[in-house]
């Protein structure tokens, strides 16, 4: 995996260490955000319904690649103007 491996820890642990802790303050008001949801490995896109199921995560993810870079020159047929975009 190149190093990419790595182990998911649920940001609920917080919460069951100190339900009024500041850092399981913060995560309930970040599940609000979908974009923080699927930022973490850990997180679902439904956390589950009560007595239907319970989300989980897995004990490892691997970590996306970044392709590299390419920056595309654009000149305007209209000008002279060239642009990096």
């Amino acid at each position: 995996m190149g190093g990419r491996l790595v182990t998911v820890e649920s940001p609920f642990a917080a919460c069951t260490a100190d339900p009024g802790s500041p850092a399981c303050t913060d995560l309930f008001q970040n599940l609000r955000n979908p974009f923080y949801i699927g930022d973490s490995a850990a997180l679902t896109e439904t956390l589950g319904w009560t007595d239907a199921w319970t989300s989980r995560a897995s004990a490892y993810a691997v970590l996306a690649e970044a392709a590299p870079m390419s920056r595309p020159r654009w000149t305007s047929p209209a000008s002279t103007v060239s642009a990096w975009w």
